[in-house]
């Protein structure tokens, strides 16, 4: 499991919108839980940066980033190279269990949890 069966029904993507907008929403998420006011301009350049890589990764990521505070000198929206390296350290928690790939689809809304 990547997300904590807690995180799921926040950061669980919707099958009602594309990959883009999930990943809009959930920028919008942790903007929120991180009390940080965010742009249109900048949201649509993370989403940019982010749609084509490993979504699973970025749920982990978000849900790591809205629930720490900010590290002295950071800004409450996290930089997107911030967002990549927590990303990168998510991957490599992530259970191998003998898989020689990683599941990188992203958790959506309805999926049941996997048992542990």
């Amino acid at each position: 499991m990547y997300l904590q069966e807690r995180q799921i029904p926040i950061w669980a993507f919707s099958p009602k919108f594309s990959t883009g907008g999930n990943v809009v929403v959930a920028l919008t998420k942790m903007a929120n839980f991180r009390q940080a006011k965010v742009d249109e301009t900048t949201l649509e350049s993370y989403r940019l940066a982010l749609e084509g890589l490993d979504l699973r990764a970025f749920q982990v990521a978000c849900a790591v980033i809205a629930e720490a505070r900010p590290r002295e000198g950071e800004t409450l929206f996290p930089s997107l190279g911030y967002i990549l390296d927590v990303m990168e350290e998510a991957r490599e928690r992530f259970p191998k269990s003998g898989q020689k790939e990683l599941n990188t689809s992203p958790a959506v809304t309805g999926q049941k949890a996997l048992p542990k």
